[in-house]
């Protein structure tokens, strides 16, 4: 992980989540690509995320494509210095969300999210749930009848006697 500070001794690194994008300066953004984390749903990696900012699903990520969603990263903070934005170097200590968080998500920064448009982010997700929902109905098992048991078969062939 990225160092964070010291302590006179040895070296302090965070516990939160790393993203592909964290030597911007603007907090967690970009995908998680955090090496103790595990993929799909998990939520099991630790983030702290400024009030606003959007998590995309690793599903949505998937069918994006991580080289788009970083040009879409970009393109945004471009838009935010041509209008003077002041782009935060942290995220304030008040202003800080802990969530957890799975690898392969990505984190869009709240000053971002109105540049990229909240509207296009949720369908970004919703496409991926679908995908997601889709691809888990293809896997679930098939459940079929249980034969029935050798003694059950037998009963059902004795006819009663009337």
């Amino acid at each position: 992980g990225q160092i964070k500070g010291y302590r006179e001794g040895d070296l302090v690194e965070t516990d939160q989540a790393e993203t592909q994008l964290d030597g911007l300066g603007l907090g967690p953004i970009g995908m998680v690509d955090d090496p103790d984390g595990t993929t799909g749903v998990a939520d099991d990696l630790d983030m702290e995320l400024s009030e606003g900012s959007f998590v995309l699903n690793e599903d949505a990520v998937e069918q994006t494509g991580i080289s788009s969603i970083n040009k879409m990263i970009k393109e945004a903070i471009d838009l935010t210095i041509e209008d003077k934005v002041d782009l935060p170097k942290e995220i304030k200590s008040a202003e800080k969300v802990p969530i957890r968080i799975s690898k392969g998500e990505a984190v869009i920064p709240g000053v971002l999210v109105d540049y990229i448009g909240l509207k296009k982010l949720e369908n970004m997700n919703n496409r991926g749930l679908k995908v997601r929902k889709q691809r888990e109905s293809e896997e679930a098992p098939v459940q079929t009848a249980a034969a029935p048991s050798p003694q059950e078969d037998l009963l059902a062939q004795i006819q009663p006697v009337a």
